[in-house]
């Protein structure tokens, strides 16, 4: 008796041991979580950030009407190229479509990070939904859809933004660099996880 006893004190104490440097693995892996999160909270709370999503913002009351295709329509026609017939005063729209395509960027890039530490399977610990659920709200899921369908419009390699954003696709594709692996993927063609984090992301805004 007295050794099945001890037994069962040595497995306890294995299974203590095993749990407790479990948790001790964890912690600093909670904390640089916690911290990432915290900086991210910060950076949303910028004047900077504001100001791109006003701007996300004031575009989609402008432009568009509300669905899905008038979204894509407004993104294509509002980063169309002004070419060389172009009037000599379309220098400014064409200097607004750049500040709107960073402004996306921005506020889209800050939301995959976001969904990078909610998601990325590789993370020992990630960042809880419930806590995410705290601090943002329809709001944010309303702006997160807009982002969707602007990043659909400008997934189109035809699209007038493609046009004026990356003006030396051919010359790239031409490249004879040691690197070059041959033509350069679009982001139709490319599945990143960006992509799929920021899908997940909004679908769990839902809960938002």
């Amino acid at each position: 008796m007295a050794e099945v006893i001890s037994i069962g004190i040595a497995f306890l104490s294995f299974v203590v041991a095993i749990a407790a440097f479990y948790v001790a693995w964890q912690i600093p892996h909670r904390v640089m979580i916690d911290q990432r999160y915290s900086d991210l909270l910060s950076e949303y709370r910028t004047k900077e950030m504001g100001e791109a999503i006003f701007s996300i913002m004031d575009f989609y009351t402008a432009t568009c009407k509300g669905d899905k295709k008038s979204i894509i329509d407004g993104c294509n026609n509002f980063f169309k190229q002004n070419d060389d017939t172009a009037p000599k005063d379309a220098k400014p729209a064409e200097d607004k479509a750049k500040t709107l395509h960073f402004n996306r960027r921005l506020v889209d890039y800050f939301f995959w990070l976001l969904g990078d530490l909610m998601f990325n399977p590789h993370y020992p610990v990630r960042l809880p939904k419930s806590l995410v659920r705290q601090h943002f709200s329809s709001n944010e899921r309303y702006l997160l859809h807009i982002l969707q369908h602007m990043n659909e419009a400008l997934k189109d390699e035809e699209s007038a933004y493609h046009k004026m954003f990356w003006r030396d696709v051919k010359s790239i594709d031409a490249c004879t660099c040691d690197f070059h692996t041959g033509k350069i993927q679009t982001s139709k063609e490319r599945k990143s996880p960006m992509d799929e984090y920021r899908q997940k992301l909004y679908a769990e805004s839902k809960n938002w």
